[in-house]
């Protein structure tokens, strides 16, 4: 009796999480310093990642990779994809979302996601979409853990 008291207890406050969650704005659209919108630093992301290769694309876009991340800047030099694999201590969404938190965490802070798409090729990956109309937020998870955080800008053509 009390085990299920416990387990309806724990089904109710995960209920409560998913659905007071705010939803996604542009301010969400941020991970450490860099936000989707905002000029790109490169000095700050050569502080923060290392040295990276730039790969020109179409159209003014460049490609800025890191070992642990990746930027697409437009022909203004702004920020319109950002992958990261592994961030700096203390870096994370606003909201508090970090590279390694349990799969969980992303229900608790975004509520229910747009599309949750298991991997083709392992059971174990999903990948969690929270999108709005300028932009949207990926997160994939593996075995239960946040591996890969995208932020994406939309309207964009390369």
């Amino acid at each position: 009796m009390r085990q299920a008291a416990i387990a309806l207890l724990i089904v109710l406050l995960l209920c409560q999480a998913i659905f007071s969650a705010q939803p996604l704005t542009e301010n969400d659209l941020q991970f450490g310093p860099f936000k989707i919108f905002g000029t790109f630093d490169i000095e700050a992301a050569k502080k923060h990642f290392g040295t990276p290769d730039i790969t020109d694309l179409a159209k003014g876009y460049k490609a800025v990779y890191f070992a642990d991340a990746e930027f697409i800047t437009d022909g203004e030099n702004k920020i319109s994809q950002l992958t990261i694999y592994s961030a700096p201590p203390g870096f994370s969404t606003p909201r508090g979302l970090k590279i390694g938190d349990r799969a969980q965490k992303i229900t608790e802070l975004y509520g229910k996601p747009n599309s949750k798409k298991p991997s083709p090729f392992d059971k174990n990956i999903y990948i969690l979409s929270y999108t709005i109309s300028s932009g949207s937020l990926n997160i994939t998870t593996e075995k239960e853990k946040i591996t890969v955080i995208t932020l994406d800008r939309f309207k964009r053509s390369i």
